[in-house]
């Protein structure tokens, strides 16, 4: 009985190598990117409950050559207690393609919508 339990376990380990066998290591390649990202984010608050949100982002491909995307929104916020914050608005992105060294831009609107929180953190 022990050497049919021995010869079960001995198989079993056989079979789980077996998948490993065929296959060929698969060789990972890396691409390096390096991206620049600028962004000027204002909030304007119109009075206790109100806030106007605008925001624009730049994003520009091989540290500064190629452009990646711009992207505009505004938006309009209203506070709630306890420090949270909920906002909707609309968008606008340009989205750069490369073909062969030729940038085409591809145009997309949006709504957002967010709910923010903030906390003090430590002292």
């Amino acid at each position: 009985m022990h050497s049919s339990w021995f010869r079960h376990l001995i198989l079993l380990f056989t079979l789980s190598l077996l998948p490993g066998i065929g296959k060929t290591q698969y060789r990972a390649h890396v691409k390096n990117r390096s991206l620049s990202w600028f962004s000027i984010i204002t909030q304007v608050k119109l009075n206790d409950k109100w806030i106007l949100l605008t925001d624009f982002h730049h994003r520009r491909d091989e540290f500064m050559a190629n452009p990646n995307f711009y992207f505009l929104r505004s938006g309009i916020g209203r506070s709630l207690p306890k420090n949270h914050v909920v906002s909707a608005g609309v968008a606008h992105m340009w989205l750069s393609a490369s073909v062969q060294g030729e940038h085409f831009f591809t145009d997309e609107n949006r709504l957002y919508e967010q709910w923010n929180h903030t906390s003090k953190w430590g002292k």
